[in-house]
Formats: structure tokens, sequence, C-alpha cells
């Protein structure tokens, strides 16, 4: 009789342990929104065209960051040899097939592409590569590429001409390229470098020039900014005389390019790059069609921008922001700003985790203490169903506040990211922007009617989502 008295009150307390269904499915529940809030684990591969090239051929690495995009992602090679001349790199947002899934399917993703040419043969390591995710670096370890010496018989050889001129910035130059070498040419390829934009220009090809050579293309190339710049690196493929496919290329080559004269002559004329240069004032310049927006742009002075940054502070920190809302609204009325962008809740976010975690330790503790009584069951339910909530709550207010929210001075919103690019629009002083992204001393932001465009990064006042 004892035994089984025992027996009774040790089965009693074990089910005084365990929660009803309903408080473990809710449990669950809990864990997968409170696992949802953190960033997924990023999936990156590396993909090498040859791991082993000869000299003069192309080598092309690409890094994959898949489910991310470009404003979130950076990369930076610790190392890359100096027997690789850079050809081109870019960034951009790219669909790609999803590896090992049947059936096939695609998933978009953030692809940099890198291109060298080899100039001496050996082992040489490329990397490691650190890949930055939304503030999280990532490293991958280097690759190692072998380069064959040059196989025997004549080289091709690849030169620029330039004309006798001083090149300057936002003002097209014609290059020619001229080559000598013994064989057919398969492909010619020259991408655009850094900084200057590259299109073909029309001229009189495969014509001979001074010392053996032959004219294999003619360029208009402009460069963007003044300094040192490098010229383009020109790739060839060829058949040789003896059936070889071979390569060459250009020797890496820098000019000195002066700041252009803001003059009418120093426009491009190139119907390429036309729209990409103004010869006024950013301040000034504007297209035709924004001539009436311009024109009727507001005027907001230095206190009134000011008081709008205050205001949409105190109204993304603070827990009850309806007063400080509609003072922002009332003023921004006042001053003629339209076009406005909402403000995200960031003072309920610590709040919200704190209420989760709260009711979720309290509904777990219910059903441990429960001895007895349906009352603290049902009450450790309600305290996990509340957790769940305010969970669910704190997911809305991170994914609502992803985007880095600010507020300009008085500005141009320009079209390329150079001081005398075309003006998209007027941005008087106070209005609030998105970030985009940054480069230099530049930012791409979307204006509240849903353009896009360049201003300079001190104009920006940083609210929310600071990178």
């Amino acid at each position: 009789m004892e035994k089984h008295s025992r027996n009774r009150r040790t089965a009693e307390y074990c089910r005084s342990l365990n929660l009803s269904g309903s408080a473990r499915i809710l449990a669950v529940c809990l864990f997968f929104l409170c696992a949802s809030v953190c960033p997924e684990a990023s999936e990156i591969d590396v993909d090498v065209s040859a791991w082993e090239i000869g000299i003069d051929e192309p080598l092309v690495v690409a890094v994959m960051i898949r489910n991310e995009l470009p404003p979130d992602t950076d990369l930076f090679i610790v190392s890359v040899p100096d027997a690789f001349s850079p050809v081109s790199s870019k960034k951009e947002l790219s669909v790609i097939p999803f590896p090992g899934v049947t059936p096939a399917t695609t998933v978009s993703a953030t692809v940099f592409t890198l291109e060298w040419v080899a100039r001496a043969s050996g082992v040489h390591e490329v990397g490691p590569f650190r890949v930055t995710v939304r503030g999280s670096t990532i490293e991958l370890p280097s690759v190692y590429i072998t380069v064959r010496e040059a196989l025997g018989g004549h080289r091709a050889v690849l030169v620029w001409n330039l004309p006798p001129v001083i090149p300057e910035s936002g003002k097209p130059l014609t290059l020619s390229l001229a080559g000598s070498f013994s064989g057919e040419a398969v492909s010619l390829r020259c991408p655009p470098p850094e900084n200057s934009l590259l299109s073909m220009a029309k001229g009189q090809t495969d014509i001979p020039a001074d010392n053996g050579f032959r004219i294999l293309a003619i360029y208009e190339w402009t460069p963007l900014s003044d300094g040192m710049l490098a010229l383009p690196v020109a790739l060839l493929e060829y058949r040789s005389s003896d059936g070889e496919i071979r390569y060459a290329s250009t020797k890496p080559r820098s000019v000195q390019v002066v700041r252009g004269k803001k003059t009418p002559e120093a426009v491009p004329k190139s119907s390429h790059v036309q729209s990409a240069f103004s010869s006024a004032d950013p301040q000034e310049a504007a297209p035709a069609s924004n001539t009436a927006s311009n024109a009727a742009a507001v005027s907001v002075g230095d206190a009134e921008v000011s008081a709008l940054l205050q205001l949409r502070r105190m109204e993304y920190s603070s827990l009850f922001p309806g007063a400080a809302r509609a003072e922002r609204m009332r003023l921004e009325e006042s001053v003629g700003l339209r076009d406005t962008l909402p403000v995200p809740r960031g003072g309920w976010k610590i709040p919200a985790v704190l209420a989760a975690l709260g009711f979720c330790m309290a509904g777990l503790l219910l059903g441990v203490v429960s001895r007895s009584g349906r009352r603290f069951n049902r009450a450790s339910a309600v305290c996990l169903a509340m957790s769940a909530l305010c969970a669910s709550l704190t997911v809305y207010l991170f994914a609502s506040d992803t985007r880095t929210l600010a507020v300009v001075d008085a500005c141009a919103l320009l079209h390329v990211p150079e001081p005398g690019s075309t003006v998209i629009d007027s941005l008087p002083g106070g209005t609030a922007v998105f970030v985009i992204d940054s480069s230099g001393g530049w930012s791409c932001v979307e204006a509240p009617s849903g353009r896009e465009g360049w201003v300079p990064s001190k104009v920006l006042h940083i609210i929310s989502g600071e990178r």
C-alpha cells in the first residue's frame, strides 16, 4: 500500500513538470519566432575559371553570396600577386542556379567578379577572401593558381596609341589598339577600367601601323576623375600559325589626367555618356523636365532642418512617439515638405524583446512549479501565448527597420557621383531619404518620390539603421 501511494505521488510530480500539449506547441512556435530575428547564415561559393593558366591568359574569380543584396555585402582580398595585372572587377545582383537541388532551381545572389592577367610563371596565391555580410565578416581560404611558362615561338604584342594631348576628366579621348602577332584573331575584349567609361569608336581597323603593328580596334575612353588613371587592359585570343590557341594583353599603363574645365567644349559628345555629364554647377543645372519642380522648391532654414532632425530622432527612440510625430508632421506641413517617409518604431524594440523573454520565462516557471490544479497550467499557456505575440511584434519591428533612414540638408540629387553630373531632382533641407549605398564621399539615396540618385555623404544626418 505504501509503495502504491509513493508511486502515485511520483507520477503526479512528473505530470506537474510536463507542460500541456498546447503549451508545448506554443513553446516550439516561440523558439522559431525568436530564431527568425537572428540573421541567417550566408551561403558563399568561390568559383575559379582555371587552376592552371599560361602567361597572358585571363583568370576570373567569382565570389557568390546567395540570398544577399549588394548594399549589404563587401569583399576584400588580402593578397593579390604582383604578377597578376587587374583587368576588371564588378559587383552585381544575379540569378544563379542552386547547386545540388532536383529539379533545378535558381536563387538570387550578389556576385563579385574579378579578372586578372598573369604576367609571370610559378605558383601564385590569391586570397584569403574576406566577405562582409551585414556587419559580419567571414574569411575564406586562399586559392593557388599555377602559371605555365610561355610557349615558344613568336609572342603577340598589344600596345595603346594615344593622341598627343593631355587627357581631361569628363572629356572623351580616342585610343587606338595596335597589335603584332602571327596568326588569326579569335576574339578581342577590353573591359572598362575603374573611374572611366569605354565605348567602341568609328574608324578604320585592320590597317598597317608603324613597326609591323596593325590597328585592331579604336575606342573612346572617358576618364571620370583626375589624377593617375590606368588605361584599359585589352585581351586578345588568337590562333597561332601552328594551330595553338594563345593569348596576349596590353601591359599595365597609367596616364596623368587633369581636371576638366566646366565649359561647353568639355561636355562629352559621345551618345553613350552625354546624359552623364553637365557643364553647369550641380546646384544650378537641371533637366528641362525638372525646371518647374526646382523653381517651386521650398526653402527650409537651418533651424527648421535641425528641428525636423531632432523630432525624427525623438520619434524613433521614444516609447510613446505620438507627440513627436504630430509636431514633426505639423512642421513639415508648415515649411511645405509634402513628400515624406515614415519613422520606424525603434523605441519599441528592446521592450518587445524583454517582454517576449519575460513571458516565456514566466510560462516555463509556472509549468514547472505547478503541483496540482489546472490553474497554473492555464496561466502558463497564457504567458507562452503572450510571449509568442511579443516575439511576433519583435520580428515586425526589426523587419521594418532594416533600411538606413536619414535627413538631408538642401542639396541636388545627382545622376552619377560626380560634381559635374546632371541633376535628377532638388532635395529641400529636412527631406527624409533612405540610404542605399555609399562610395567614397558619396551616398546613393532614395527620395520620398521613389527616385534614386547620389548626394554628398556630408549632407546626410543618420536617424536609424546606421551601418
